[in-house]
């Protein structure tokens, strides 16, 4: 994700195959942002997110800050100078270039923020999700950033994952996608011991998990139970902790938007946990090493 602290706001664009993108200076002074960690926390079974055409909510009564994504195929080229009562961030998932900005939750705020992303953003098909103390007037104010863009922009092009061993996931929401994190997780203790990193890859429609090294066929060797137990068990048990901050779920409803999921596929991340068996973890396995086998061929 990138971060910006400065005021003035440049996107400079050159492109190329792949588009490359440079962001400069962005964001208000430091000593002019609210705080963007809330105190407080929400437990996962007693928040709920809904969408309305273009628009998702997630109340959080009682959050100190609201947070606004715009997720889009366009990404934003016009210089503008950012309100110092705002703080930007920009990131890309599942194909879509996003912004989000967080302010303090005042209703001048929120019309600030409405005001310079409707003057930034280029006018293009959009979803936006919004959390925060949200009530009908807030709401009801954030329903005008339906319309109305009127900044310059470029289509989003999300460059190719690269490194020396690059595997393709399966799609978030699949029943495979949990064990094939799960066999990731195996892998990279077997290459624990050669300094191996690992980077995940969300920013495509489809999500990768690149390594620093060449990926050998003797390091798929089927995963036993002993193996296995560990990993799942550390998941599980941070899967049991159901308080969340404002940001982590903000994060969860900006994905369900982005991935078309329902906010329950995050409530429900334990279930999914559970289910999880060695047969499906090998599977996923197997799957992999056909993805190796091919690129050698």
């Amino acid at each position: 994700m990138f971060h910006f602290s400065r005021r003035t706001l440049w996107i400079i664009i050159y492109v190329t195959i792949p588009l490359i993108i440079i962001l400069n200076s962005l964001g208000p002074d430091d000593s002019d942002q609210p705080d963007a960690q809330s105190v407080s926390s929400w437990s996962l079974d007693e928040v709920q997110m809904s969408c309305a055409e273009q628009l998702c909510s997630l109340p959080l009564p009682g959050a100190e800050t609201l947070q606004i994504s715009v997720l889009s195929g366009m990404m934003p080229t016009t210089r503008l100078e950012v309100p110092s009562a705002l703080q930007i961030s920009a990131t890309a998932q599942g194909g879509q270039f996003i912004v989000t900005v967080t302010t303090a939750a005042s209703r001048a705020n929120i019309k600030t923020a409405i005001s310079f992303l409707r003057e930034w953003l280029p006018e293009a098909g959009k979803q936006i999700v919004v959390s925060g103390n949200l009530d009908g007037n807030t709401t009801e104010l954030l329903e005008s950033l339906s319309d109305g863009y009127i900044g310059t922009g470029a289509e989003y092009q999300p460059g190719q994952a690269s490194g020396l061993g690059v595997l393709q996931s399966p799609p978030l929401g699949s029943s495979e996608q949990l064990p094939f994190l799960m066999w990731v997780e195996v892998l990279k203790q077997r290459l624990a011991g050669y300094d191996v990193t690992l980077q995940w890859d969300h920013r495509g429609s489809a999500s990768y998990v690149s390594f620093s090294s060449t990926l050998h066929t003797e390091d798929f060797r089927p995963v036993e139970n002993d193996e296995l137990d560990p990993i799942l068990q550390a998941y599980l048990q941070t899967a049991q902790q159901r308080q969340r901050s404002a940001a982590q779920l903000h994060r969860y409803a900006v994905t369900a938007v982005a991935y078309e999921l329902p906010f329950s596929f995050f409530v429900d991340q334990q279930q999914r946990l559970q289910a999880i068996s060695l047969d499906a973890v090998n599977q996923v396995r197997e799957d992999a090493l056909e993805q190796i086998q091919k690129e050698k061929r």
